[in-house]
């Protein structure tokens, strides 16, 4: 290989070396900030930013904001998600690897979100008397972790091309149904943090045991 080949290689190389070690840290720190929280959870212990986020939201709460709010918690339930992801498997119907992992990946966040909703049995938040009713425990937030999980199985699959807009379309999703399970009162901030840190992990570590059935790279821009 000549000087020039070489220099040629180099950006892509050093590109790709950055990638990784910038995945490796925000998945690393995702499983640490994961951990933390359930730690604090299991062991009964206040985590200090819960009470004043609810409170600075409860002090926004009036009835146009009321009704948003519940209509964007809705986008973020089974009612909305479930249909979705049965149009998306259904549009993927040709690509079987890729609509297996779309089905795993949000099946298995949703099991899992049971499974850890059961094993902690939190307390739903009683600051006030929430603005929807719930009966299943609190952490990790159920509508944060299967948004997340939709968002990001679906970024991980997706095709070749630029998809900026669509990416900032699926944060904004994402982050407004978390929003809005705090305001409406049903979720400790702590709740949807874990949700969406577990979601996040839980989908890219299935993306790289299926990488080669998937043909992507997790690393590349695409």
């Amino acid at each position: 290989m000549t000087n020039r080949q070489m220099d040629l290689d180099a950006p892509p190389r050093v590109a790709r070396y950055t990638g990784a070690i910038l995945l490796f840290v925000v998945l690393l720190t995702a499983l640490l900030l994961f951990g933390m929280l359930a730690e604090d959870v299991a062991e009964g212990e206040h985590i200090f930013f819960d009470g004043p986020i609810l409170h600075w939201l409860r002090g926004w709460s009036d009835g146009p904001l009321d009704m948003a709010m519940k209509i964007i918690t809705w986008l973020g339930s089974a009612w909305a998600v479930v249909p979705l992801l049965a149009v998306l498997l259904w549009r993927l119907r040709r690509e079987r690897h890729a609509a297996l992992y779309l089905l795993l990946a949000n099946a298995g966040a949703a099991l899992l979100n049971v499974a850890a909703k059961h094993g902690f049995a939190r307390i739903r938040p009683t600051y006030w008397e929430p603005l929807v009713h719930e009966t299943s425990y609190s952490f990790p937030s159920g509508h944060a972790m299967q948004t997340m999980a939709l968002v990001t199985s679906l970024w991980l699959i997706r095709r070749p091309g630029r998809h900026r807009g669509l990416l900032l379309l699926g944060v904004a999703y994402v982050f407004l149904v978390g929003v809005s399970r705090m305001y409406l009162g049903v979720h400790y901030p702590s709740d949807v943090l874990a949700g969406w840190c577990a979601a996040f992990c839980w989908c890219h570590g299935l993306a790289l045991a299926m990488r080669h059935q998937l043909h992507i790279d997790l690393l590349s821009e695409r």
